[in-house]
């Protein structure tokens, strides 16, 4: 097992303040898909108001992994995100 650390970002980096044991990297991606889809649906207005997130994934000595962007791209027709 190995130790991953998920950290979501809205522009103020929230470092993970505990880690999860998983098999591998390949694990570590389908744990991040959920942190997100979690997140999202947990704090849906914050994430609107903020129009941007990332989500980093490291291992126990601070490697970054890799990173997942969501960004929040409005048309003309509704304004900016938040409105």
């Amino acid at each position: 097992m190995e130790r991953f650390l998920f950290s979501l970002s809205d522009g103020v980096p929230h470092p993970d303040e505990e880690s999860v044991d998983l098999p591998d990297v390949a694990a570590a991606r389908g744990e991040a898909a959920r942190v997100l889809s979690d997140a999202l649906k947990l704090r849906s207005e914050e994430f609107w108001r903020d129009g941007r997130w990332v989500l980093t994934v490291s291992d126990e000595r601070g490697l970054v992994l890799f990173s997942i962007y969501v960004d929040a791209i409005a048309s003309a027709a509704t304004g900016p995100p938040g409105r």
